[in-house]
């Protein structure tokens, strides 16, 4: 007699029972979704102004480039304009491109509308280092006035060759010895005293053709000249104007060479301003 095993049972698994459920994220409430729409919008906001402020501070230069050549568009045809604020660029990038040469932080170059541009750098602890970036802006400009007067020769243009001869004078104007022009840094490689002599040529030539721009100019000299002068004998101030003779020979040769070069370059291209 056989028996059979009685059939297996299908195990009965139990069925899950579902989380329960915030009925608050089932059916979000119109106040909760519109503030989440807020937040949202606050943020991508908040992103895109910092990217238009990033842009901007990038941008600066070119700002104050356009600035300074509407500014002086306001005075003398646009063309020239363009050509005279290139001119102080080109004498910037001399600065900045040595400086650079040097090892030195170099910032962005900032134009002052009418009254010019500067370029901020790392200070050098030297004044031979400081005196070959002061007479690279002036050396580096002038090239610029060279090309210039050679386009204006080619072109026959008058105009061209007015930039010319401003770009000319306005690096010899910053080669005279006195504080804060770049010939003020270069004095120093020499004696302090020399800025009384480009304070009295900066003056002389304030009262020979007054106008606003040259007593602004006469007035920051003589401003700049009373702060130096005061913190000359400063131990700093003497340790930096520690310089041998074989640069001072270097320095001042390199001085007068491009000094005169510059007034030759004014004689070449002077025309009779016809605007």
């Amino acid at each position: 007699m056989t028996t059979e095993p009685p059939p297996e049972r299908t195990p009965v698994r139990p069925e899950p029972v579902p989380e329960p459920t915030s009925p608050i994220e089932r059916r979000p409430h119109p106040l909760r979704r519109a503030g989440s729409a807020i937040v949202a919008g606050g943020l991508l906001l908040l992103k895109w102004a910092g990217v238009a402020l990033t842009f901007l501070g990038k941008g600066k230069f070119l700002v104050s480039f356009f600035i300074s050549i509407g500014a002086w568009a306001l005075f003398a045809p646009l063309p020239f304009a363009i050509g005279l604020v290139t001119m102080l660029l080109v004498h910037e990038l001399g600065h900045a491109l040595w400086a650079k040469r040097e090892g030195l932080h170099v910032a962005a170059i900032t134009f002052v509308p009418i009254f010019g541009a500067f370029t901020l750098f790392e200070k050098p602890h030297d004044v031979y280092t400081d005196a070959k970036i002061a007479l690279a802006g002036p050396a580096i400009g002038s090239l610029a006035a060279v090309a210039a007067l050679g386009l204006g020769e080619s072109r026959d243009s008058d105009v061209i060759r007015m930039i010319a001869y401003v770009g000319f004078l306005l690096n010899l104007f910053n080669l005279a010895p006195v504080v804060p022009l770049d010939g003020g840094v270069i004095a120093q490689a020499f004696h302090p005293s020399f800025w009384l002599v480009g304070l009295f040529v900066i003056a002389l030539l304030t009262f020979a053709h007054p106008n606003l721009l040259l007593v602004v100019i006469l007035g920051l000299c003589i401003w700049s000249f009373y702060r130096a002068w005061s913190g000359r004998n400063d131990p700093e101030r003497v340790a930096y104007r520690r310089i041998a003779w074989r640069q001072r020979i270097i320095i001042g040769g390199l001085y007068i060479t491009l000094a005169a070069l510059l007034v030759l370059g004014m004689e070449t291209s002077y025309v009779h301003r016809s605007f």
